[in-house]
């Protein structure tokens, strides 16, 4: 009941041995950069490029991709997205136009309450 068998010396040398031994692992050449993960070399659309870098302009999308080694096919096209980023809005009027023929026919309150007011 109360035996226990040992491993002996030279079994233990060989789990130890077995124990150090790394899995072999083969060379892969893909680095992540950002958040934008691709194998070097790799063939990407200047389009999607553009997309998954945050739209920046074609210069930069270029800069970029010369710089993390891919090889860039295709032509820039233009962006919905980046259109309606540079939109402008319309002007808001800041009153009526024309004045009022009668007086007291149109006067203006201020209904903001101030934090100075005197009581």
């Amino acid at each position: 009941m109360g035996m226990q068998i040992e491993p002996t010396k030279s079994e233990e040398t060989k789990i130890m041995k077995n124990e150090e031994k790394p899995p072999k692992s083969k060379k892969i050449e893909h680095e992540e950069k950002g958040n934008l993960s691709l194998e070097k070399g790799a063939k990407i659309d200047i389009n999607d490029l553009h997309k998954k870098l945050g739209h920046p302009a074609e210069e930069m999308v270029k800069l970029t991709g010369n710089y993390m080694n891919l090889s860039i096919r295709g032509k820039m096209e233009n962006c919905e997205n980046c259109a309606i980023g540079k939109m402008r809005q319309k002007n808001v009027e800041k009153g009526p136009k024309e004045k009022s023929s009668k007086p007291g026919f149109r006067f203006y309150i201020d209904i903001a309450l101030s934090k100075f007011t005197s009581a």
